[in-house]
């Protein structure tokens, strides 16, 4: 009997540690669908995300001449940052003692030895001057910064009042300055793209004219209308006829002063069966009231070559 009872424990060990076995199996399973499923969503929202940077864009062409072009249009009209036209312009900006950082934030340990209250000294940079503090505990936590992120000092000291002068804490007459490059001021290099533009021709509105120079030139690519190329060549926005193939851009901006911005632009454009021509590209595409304008003005610089003949 007890033989049977042992023999029967046996099986029903066995049968609850299959199930057991069985069970671990369909939670380890689980979880690696749930981990398949995760990985999954994760490629697909990178693959997302990488056909939105590399849009495929699909550019109208002229239906009525039934030809295979495509029109596009580049924009170079955020390559230009003022060029060296704001080294013309000279700020007075203070002359700072870098020994002297201020401090806008003191530990809890900058206390006043007499009370044993907590002493908030903005500004205060020389613990010892102070007379309050009488041991090495007080630190600044935080420095004074300005919009650029750079720590602030204390301002120098060009003459001190006579009636003091010499003797310790003497107030100061006529502070220090420097005369600096408005490049290298932070009121120009905190200030974006058209900001700095806007200062510099405000500044020097004799100078620095409201007109740069652009010079589009293909780098490589297939042959295109020429005519047409050289009729935009000079303009801030280029506008293309282009067939299938690979194409390089790049254009020259100009400041009055010489100085000069590159760019390059790339285009592929992709011929499809039973398709419109596509045009991979990561500018603007050109269409609506631009591309009738590109149309009139291709058709006008055709018939202007057609009468020389």
């Amino acid at each position: 009997m007890k033989l049977v009872e042992l023999g029967t424990f046996a099986l029903v060990v066995l049968f609850i540690g299959g199930m057991t076995l069985t069970n671990q199996e369909r939670l380890d399973a689980e979880k690696q669908e749930v981990k398949d499923r995760k990985e999954t969503i994760e490629l697909e929202q990178r693959l997302a995300a990488l056909e939105a940077n590399t849009a495929k864009f699909t550019v109208t062409h002229d239906q009525k001449l039934e030809t295979n072009w495509v029109h596009a249009m580049l924009d170079a009209g955020s390559s230009f940052d003022a060029g060296n036209a704001a080294q013309f312009i000279k700020v007075k900006v203070p002359s700072y003692n870098d020994d002297k950082p201020i401090c806008i934030k003191w530990n809890k340990e900058c206390t006043d030895s007499r009370t044993t209250v907590y002493v908030p000294s903005p500004g205060l940079n020389n613990k010892a001057n102070n007379g309050l503090f009488e041991d090495n505990k007080c630190e600044c936590e935080e420095y004074a910064t300005d919009d650029c992120g750079d720590i602030i000092y204390e301002q120098e000291c060009a003459k001190y009042l006579k009636s003091c002068e010499g003797e310790e804490n003497c107030m100061c007459d006529e502070w220090a300055w420097n005369i600096i490059d408005y490049v290298d001021a932070c009121e120009y290099k905190k200030l974006d793209h058209e900001g700095r533009r806007d200062y510099v021709t405000s500044r020097l509105p004799n100078l620095l004219q409201d007109e740069l120079t652009y010079l589009w030139e293909q780098q490589s690519g297939p042959a295109l209308n020429q005519d047409l190329f050289n009729h935009y060549k000079n303009d801030k926005v280029l506008k293309l006829e282009l067939t299938q193939g690979d194409y390089t851009f790049s254009c020259t901006v100009t400041d009055p002063y010489g100085f000069e911005s590159y760019l390059e632009k790339d285009i592929n454009v992709a011929a499809e069966p039973n398709n419109d021509p596509e045009v991979f590209i990561g500018y603007t595409r050109l269409g609506g009231s631009d591309l009738d304008e590109f149309l009139t003005t291709k058709k006008k610089i055709e018939a202007a070559a057609s009468k020389k003949k």
